[in-house]
């Protein structure tokens, strides 16, 4: 397969990964911030253990795909694809997942950074 689709295919997972972590970690604060005791009393008792446990996988899937990304391409380039799209994967998430409403600006946003990153890749 083309070097450069792998690093692009490393990258989305990634990120995919990044925003996995970031669901399953406001998953875990939610259900732990209803409970009574202590932290990890709470953790467990809640049922929370499960998505902290997926938030620690998700997140050492996301080092592991990071790493492969850089095989082939430049840090600068990586770095900034993944972080990128870990926002925009993370704002989805919190509107269909949790109900937060995605504004004009936030949209703007959007574009602004689509352009930005045109620019940074090319």
């Amino acid at each position: 397969m083309n070097v450069m689709l792998m690093s692009g295919l490393w990258i989305v997972l990634s990120a995919l990964c990044n925003a996995a972590a970031g669901t399953c970690l406001k998953y875990t604060r939610e259900a732990v911030g209803q409970a009574q005791g202590s932290s990890l009393s709470a953790l467990l008792e809640t049922g929370a253990a499960t998505y902290f446990f997926g938030t620690l996988v998700a997140y050492a899937l996301a080092l592991l795909t990071y790493f492969l990304a850089l095989r082939h391409l430049p840090i600068s380039i990586v770095y900034i694809l993944i972080v990128s799209g870990t926002a925009v994967m993370l704002v989805c998430a919190d509107h269909f997942l949790f109900g937060t409403a995605i504004t004009p600006r936030m949209l703007l946003g959007f574009a602004i950074t689509v352009a930005g990153l045109s620019l940074i890749v090319k």
